[in-house]
């Protein structure tokens, strides 16, 4: 069969970097389908409408939107007369195309059978299956359940006892449980060729990358927390992790072929098991030895020096943590503690060994206070982090957070923006304020970091160090910071 594979377009801030991603979900399963004889095509609205944005307003705020023509959609679909059609669903934002999409195609064909999956179909599937023009959802991980999709397709029967999908029949609706790839080492290296990854990396924005040719890579999925904020768990299950050999394999395949210079981990803490961990390290010393880092994030109660040295070794160069908040009850409102002193102690141990650590705080939620908040820029200033993100608490559909507030704010789950501050928790009367400090919270935390590290004692400690290399590459990159936060 032909399968047409479509990452939808997306609206996004005027300030933002290109959203150009690899739409990593779509080419697993793009991947399989192919090795099991299916004609497959990779169509990215976003990487087409990256060059030339259209200016759109949504809410008042100053949008672009990246996206291709339908004409130029059905043109692809007269060219490559594909059977299925599968769409990518990952944020809530890019809902209302998927089903405008659903009803273009099925007017084009009403024989061209429309799939969809991903983490927003996931977690609405119950509004999603309520469109007709859309065939069938698939709930959790799709690879084995749109394989055996496939199969019964070509077989003619029916889709009795697959996990994972979400379909009608007879008029009914009939839903079955999340599918999840138990053995993550059971699905086949990414075929890359099919993402065209040259185009990509033109649009490569990494703020922590240090290399022009840099990807990104996933060596787990799932996670072990349930952070109120997030969805990560309740979507996406449970955490497992890819034998360290297979990392090394993909990585080969993309320095070797692609000449890739950096990789990127996206992993949500590619450190949960140690042992896996040391393991990848150790392999990767001997076998790629390229630079990398965790952007993805590693949880603080996972790392200490010895894996810190390791990583160093290894060529990591960024480390990013997510400390979340300060305040202690917050923390245990959002479902994860982080010891202070634990924080403290890595940050010391990594400016001794050069390697830039990045943390990320979330504030705005119920009950905060501004000067709870507040907090958050003193422990970074103290901690001394060579740079900091500051995210709005925001009620994703499908998190904790959205189940506790959209019944009392009655939020449309259709407007809800990852990266918005439009949604924040806390009482009315101080939305401003908390919008004030986002705003200005990394700006004032940069400016602070400027002048540290010029002052002229720590330039001398630094060139007595001989680690003037180092203050320079600081310099450099909290430079680059400020200049992406002016924009």
């Amino acid at each position: 069969m032909n399968i047409l594979f479509i990452n939808p377009g997306i609206t996004a801030m005027q300030k933002d970097a290109p959203p150009v991603i690899p739409p990593l979900g779509l080419a697993y399963i793009a991947t399989i389908s192919k090795k099991n004889g299916h004609k497959v095509l990779i169509y990215d609205c976003v990487l087409e409408g990256a060059k030339n944005p259209i200016p759109v307003k949504e809410n008042e705020s100053n949008m672009l939107c990246y996206s291709v023509t339908d004409d130029n959609l059905l043109n692809i679909l007269s060219k490559f007369k594909p059977d299925i059609i599968a769409i990518s669903n990952n944020f809530t934002v890019t809902e209302k195309e998927v089903i405008r999409l659903s009803t273009l195609f099925k007017n084009f064909n009403r024989n061209i059978k429309v799939f969809v999956g991903g983490i927003n179909c996931t977690a609405r599937y119950n509004q999603l299956i309520q469109h007709s023009d859309i065939d069938i959802l698939f709930i959790g991980e799709g690879e084995e359940s749109f394989s055996e999709i496939l199969n019964r397709i070509e077989k003619n029967r029916d889709y009795n006892n697959i996990e994972g999908i979400c379909y009608r029949k007879n008029g009914q609706i009939i839903r079955t449980n999340p599918a999840y790839v138990k053995n993550i080492d059971s699905l086949p290296v990414l075929d890359w060729d099919l993402l065209y990854l040259e185009r990509y990396l033109e649009f490569q924005q990494f703020i922590h990358g240090i290399k022009k040719r840099a990807i990104g890579m996933v060596t787990s999925r799932g996670c072990i927390y349930e952070c109120v904020f997030c969805s990560s768990k309740r979507i996406l299950g449970h955490w497992r992790g890819r034998s360290p050999s297979s990392v090394i394999e993909e990585a080969k395949f993309l320095v070797e072929k692609h000449k890739i210079q950096e990789i990127q981990f996206y992993d949500a803490n590619i450190a949960i098991n140690r042992a896996r961990f040391k393991e990848l390290m150790n392999l990767w010393i001997k076998h790629i030895n390229i630079p990398w880092s965790a952007v993805g994030g590693i949880q603080v109660t996972h790392i200490d020096d010895e894996l810190l040295y390791l990583m160093k070794k290894s060529k990591c160069h960024t480390l990013v943590i997510s400390v979340e908040h300060v305040e202690p009850h917050l923390q245990e409102f959002i479902g994860k503690k982080v010891p202070l002193d634990k924080v403290l102690q890595i940050c010391k141990t990594c400016k001794k060994l050069g390697i830039w650590i990045h943390c990320s705080f979330v504030i705005g939620f119920p009950n905060e206070t501004i000067q709870q908040a507040e907090k958050c820029l003193n422990f970074a200033k103290k901690a001394n982090f060579d740079s900091i993100s500051v995210f709005a608490a925001t009620p994703l559909p499908g998190s904790r957070l959205f189940d506790i507030i959209a019944p009392l704010k009655k939020i449309d789950p259709l407007s809800v923006r990852l990266l918005s501050d439009d949604f924040l928790c806390v009482k009315e009367s101080d939305i401003e304020a908390f919008r004030n400090l986002k705003k200005n919270m990394q700006k004032r935390f940069l400016i602070s970091k400027i002048i540290k590290e010029c002052n002229p004692i720590s330039i001398f400690q630094r060139i007595i160090s001989f680690r003037m290399t180092n203050f320079i590459t600081i310099i450099f990159r909290v430079f680059k910071r400020y200049c992406v936060l002016q924009k």
